[in-house]
């Protein structure tokens, strides 16, 4: 991952995985965000986004069978080795704001 400084409102991408969404123009995103009551643990949480706000998908997903790919984010902060971030559309069970590793994270892609 390159190391550079983000400010506020900054982009980057998420590594995640992808099937086919209900509509032919988006995915269902699955991620790995840190627990808000439990830093030291993942959950994974699942969101709707447009095909615009993902790239690198790798392979052809199909439903139950999601390839990796990344998630455009908003950057909010960074705190030792965790960033808050801003998802395209709320994520279930989480919201829209999370936290996630920042080896989960990819400044450029």
């Amino acid at each position: 991952m390159k190391k550079t400084k983000k400010t506020k409102g900054d982009h980057c991408f998420a590594r995640c995985t992808v099937e086919p969404g209900m509509f032919r123009d988006e995915w269902l995103v699955l991620l790995e965000a840190i627990d808000p009551q439990e830093n030291s643990r993942k959950i994974k949480v699942q969101l709707f986004a447009d095909h615009r706000s993902v790239k690198e998908v790798a392979g052809t997903p199909k439903r139950r069978e999601p390839v990796p790919a990344l998630l455009k984010v908003s950057l909010m902060k960074r705190r030792g080795e965790f960033s808050q971030i801003v998802l395209p559309q709320p994520s279930v069970p989480i919201g829209p704001n999370l936290a996630m590793h920042n080896d989960d994270l990819v400044d450029d892609a």
